[in-house]
């Protein structure tokens, strides 16, 4: 997450109003315990993701997220790469494609070369 972002308890209305920044994921705590914004919604659709990621297979699975912006996206798979169990299998590899491509000229070969340098940096000189 950049610098700038941060989340604070606001002690008047702005800077509540700085806490619904649409770049700034929630990310989990650094116990494990959800952000102190995040709200569980009933029938959590990330539920499914997560049993089916734990689960045994023969091939991975593969899954496509979608929703418009700020929905909630980054916050939920920052909760599902936090999961023990999820980490026993998978190595979460956390970017976002605006820091390192210009998004207004984006065909699929950044997108997937962009990919490729986080994984072998992150890969290399992990955080």
């Amino acid at each position: 997450m950049p610098e700038k972002y941060k989340y604070v308890i606001a002690g008047n209305l702005d800077d509540a109003w700085l806490n619904f920044d649409l770049n700034l994921p929630l990310d989990v705590m650094p116990d494990g315990r959800p952000n102190p914004f995040y709200v569980d919604r009933p029938g959590n659709p990330i539920a499914p993701l997560e049993r089916g990621l734990t689960r045994p297979y023969h091939e991975p699975p593969k899954y496509f997220l979608s929703g418009h912006r700020g929905c909630g996206k980054s916050t939920e798979l920052r909760r599902v790469a936090a999961n023990p169990k999820i980490l026993e299998s998978f190595w979460p590899v956390h970017f976002t494609i605006q820091e390192v491509a210009d998004i207004n000229d984006l065909d699929f070969v950044d997108v997937l070369v962009a990919m490729a340098a986080q994984i072998f940096t992150q890969y290399h000189d992990p955080k």
